[in-house]
């Protein structure tokens, strides 16, 4: 597991964390990784977004094509096989 140290943190930031910890019943180090753990969701859905964007971009700049036959005759013709 990595270690992580941190320099310089303004001094409001680290009574924060440690206000927070005491409320939470956890060490100072504790709360610091359970803080940094609600990043991640974050940027996840930020990928999602991003996802979902392009593929809002493709849609429109490729629209579906239309099938010659409908997908039930093509089932139909893939069961007579």
């Amino acid at each position: 597991m990595a270690t992580l140290q941190i320099r310089r943190l303004p001094d409001e930031v680290y009574d924060a964390l440690k206000l927070r910890a005491e409320v939470e019943h956890r060490s100072v180090a504790q709360q610091a990784m359970f803080e940094l753990s609600r990043i991640e969701p974050a940027a996840a859905l930020r990928r999602r977004k991003a996802y979902l964007a392009r593929l809002e971009e493709e849609l429109i700049n490729h629209p579906p094509r239309r099938l010659d036959r409908s997908p039930e005759t093509i089932i139909r013709e893939d069961r007579r096989r």
